[in-house]
């Protein structure tokens, strides 16, 4: 996030909205994400209802995708092993 974000624009067709380091918890509290992800941590929106974070798995930790309206473990997807490859999911969406 420190060499990447930042910033809002376009990665191929899909908008993305990199929030700033300094506010991610804050959205994080506004949007009362532990209460629903209690092991994710969001930094980015689609500047819809989709809301991208991270979460430690084994060890490591993967990017994931949810939606901000029905937001709940049962609809959150694992996108991405690392940075880069995310940044290529959402290159194809």
């Amino acid at each position: 996030m420190l060499e990447y974000g930042p910033g809002a624009g376009f990665i191929g067709d899909s908008f993305l909205e990199l929030w700033p380091p300094d506010r991610i918890l804050e959205y994080n509290r506004d949007l009362e994400v532990r209460d629903y992800l209690s092991d994710v941590t969001l930094f980015a929106t689609n500047g819809a209802n989709e809301a991208f974070g991270f979460q430690p798995s084994g060890g490591r930790v993967v990017f994931v995708n949810t939606p901000l309206i029905g937001m709940g473990p049962e609809c959150l997807k694992m996108v991405a092993d690392g940075f880069i490859d995310f940044l290529r999911y959402i290159e194809q969406l």
